[in-house]
This record gives C-alpha cells, sequence and structure tokens, in this order.
C-alpha cells in the first residue's frame, strides 16, 4: 500500500502550523515566497508560536521534485544562485 492510497490522516492544529509555517520560512531561506494566496488563507491557521519546527530537505539538503505546473529552469537557477551548484537534489521527469 502506498501512502496514496491510505486516507487522510486527522492532525491538530499545532502540527499544522508547525508543517505549513516551517516549510515557509525552509523554502524562503533559499530564495522562494508563498503563493500570493497565502495571506488571504494565513488567518485559518492562526499565529504561530515556532513551537515544533520541523527540519526541513532531505539527508540535510534541498530535495526538488517538479511539479507538473513548475518552470523548472527557474527553480533549478533560484536553487543554485541560493545554494549553490551540487547543494541540493532534484527529480524532473520526461
Amino acid at each position: 500500500m502506498t501512502r496514496r492510497d491510505e486516507p487522510p490522516q486527522k492532525i491538530s492544529l499545532d502540527q499544522a502550523q508547525a508543517m505549513v509555517y516551517s516549510i515557509i520560512d525552509y523554502a524562503e531561506g533559499l530564495g522562494f515566497k508563498p503563493h500570493r494566496d497565502f495571506q488571504k488563507s494565513k488567518a485559518h491557521l492562526g499565529e504561530w508560536s515556532s513551537q515544533g519546527k520541523l527540519d526541513c530537505g532531505r539527508n540535510g539538503k534541498p530535495c526538488y521534485f517538479c511539479g507538473p505546473y513548475d518552470d523548472p529552469k527557474k527553480i533549478l537557477k533560484t536553487l543554485t544562485e541560493n545554494v549553490g551548484e551540487g547543494n541540493f537534489d532534484y527529480v524532473i521527469e520526461g
């Protein structure tokens, strides 16, 4: 069974805040900004105390998996400029 085949799991608001805000902090450190619509939905998460901050990346490095609407050249350029060539992993299919 793959994770896609598993039903969604309920998590607490604290866990949701930790996931979302940890990822945003990590991405901003790599040169990426949250989607402009994040500001509209941010109020649903409430204020975060920074407790439970999660480690992001894979094996201590950023790891990019190309999504269907991504501009991989732009993303790889941003990663290269901000963390340096060879300091991140990526998977681009096709």
